[in-house]
């Protein structure tokens, strides 16, 4: 309904003095009279009365038999954020088919800096640049110079395994660095052609802006015209090498290739989230409750109570004692064993991938072989080895139903290869 805003009185403005501006326009009617007890009552303002301009400006409404200008429509916005409110004023060059004008209102908005209560996690290591020779001998260069700077006696396995984990994280950060997060752009990948036709159609808008001319216009259209071929040109070109190369990857048997283009492919997705039902079905809205129920439910579906039969137990075949078993661990074991890991695999909580661990040469197989060795007398693992980083990922059900969700766990990679030495 139509809001005509004026105050005719000085005391008139002073009792709308949070509502109002200085700069308004005619009378005012009953609607006018309730929006501004409402905005009053609840901390809101006009914006449109707080700029002075000119009439046409401010005016959006003409009323069709007087022909006299009203203003109708306001921005409303919140008394403490007017001052991000930095213009506002009416369009009557805008068609929309109606007899209203558009209210144009420019903001300056002021991004906020978010304090996060909880460290951030750390950064993983860029495994492709484990391809580059000259990055590789870089690396095993650091880590030698970190093992002969560090003390050559420890004191236990889990001192051991902390000053190996220290050097190799240390050492393939500094020589690998971390990876960038790019998103893919098809536009960056044909930048070469489409910015001249960008700063073309750029440069014959401001032509005909200065001079506006028939020539000037057949100009812009046709540089309008150049930049959408070109742009629909390179979406083509983009579309098919993408595809290509998820036909390519499915054809070869490259599953980690296939699933990254697919994600390209598809685009940030976003996280759904929904809260969690209790052990008893109840819904669990504190936060804080809803993520010590993963453990709950994790504990009692892997850690249950196994019933053992001594009597199925003595009645195996026994065996005699393989006491080969009890000597030391070699060395080409160890070697064997990192040769044997699976590249393109998520490391776990010591957050060491597998084709670091590859390609540390000599030195880094020597000191595997002797924290190995260290764990297999003392009869104790380091602690990196038992824990997993347990991630989440939906199934078919309800997503508050925490039994939906498949848990994975991301174990060290190190630690997976400490039984294979035994095969």
């Amino acid at each position: 309904m139509p809001h005509q805003i004026f105050w005719p009185t000085p005391n008139f403005w002073d009792g709308y003095a949070t509502a109002l501006g200085a700069h308004g326009l005619w009378n005012l009617n009953e609607n006018g009279q309730s929006l501004l007890e409402q905005c009053s009552a609840f901390y809101l303002c006009l914006a449109d009365t707080y700029f002075a301009g000119s009439m046409g400006s401010k005016v959006t409404w003409m009323h069709p038999r007087s022909r006299r200008w009203h203003q109708l429509d306001h921005v409303i916005v919140r008394r403490r954020q007017l001052n991000e409110v930095s213009q506002c004023r009416s369009m009557h060059s805008a068609g929309f088919n109606i007899d209203h004008a558009l209210v144009r209102c420019k903001l300056a908005l002021r991004a906020r800096k978010f304090h996060l209560s909880h460290s951030r996690p750390s950064h993983s290591i860029d495994c492709s640049a484990t391809e580059d020779p000259v990055k590789v001998k870089r690396f095993q260069t650091l880590f030698c110079n970190h093992l002969n700077s560090s003390s050559p006696a420890h004191k236990d396995h889990e001192n051991a395994w902390a000053e190996f984990r220290t050097a190799v994280t240390d050492s393939a950060a500094t020589a690998f660095g971390h990876p960038s997060r790019k998103q893919p752009d098809w536009f960056r990948d044909s930048a070469d052609l489409l910015l001249p036709s960008v700063e073309a159609k750029r440069k014959a808008r401001a032509m005909v802006r200065a001079h506006d001319t028939r020539n000037a216009r057949l100009r812009l259209t046709t540089a309008k015209r150049d930049m959408q071929c070109l742009t629909r040109a390179a979406l083509h070109r983009y579309w098919t090498k993408l595809s290509q190369c998820i036909q390519c990857c499915s054809d070869t048997g490259d599953l980690h290739g296939m699933y990254q283009d697919i994600k390209e492919a598809i685009g940030p997705t976003s996280k759904k989230t929904a809260t969690v039902f209790s052990q008893d079905g109840r819904p669990i809205s504190n936060p804080g409750k809803q993520l010590g129920r993963w453990p709950d439910h994790f504990s009692s579906l892997y850690n249950k109570d196994v019933r053992v039969k001594l009597e199925a137990i003595n009645a195996l075949p026994q065996i005699s004692t393989l006491h080969e078993l009890d000597a030391d661990i070699p060395l080409v074991a160890v070697k064997v064993a990192i040769k044997l890991l699976k590249n393109k695999k998520a490391a776990g909580a010591d957050r060491i991938p597998a084709e670091v661990l590859k390609c540390g040469g000599e030195a880094l197989a020597a000191e595997m072989h002797a924290d190995f060795e260290l764990c297999w007398r003392t009869h104790y693992l380091p602690q990196d080895f038992k824990d997993a980083n347990i991630t989440l990922h939906k199934n078919k059900g309800s997503r508050q139903d925490c039994n939906s969700y498949r848990g994975t766990m991301l174990l060290s990679v190190a630690g997976k290869s400490y039984p294979t030495c035994f095969s």
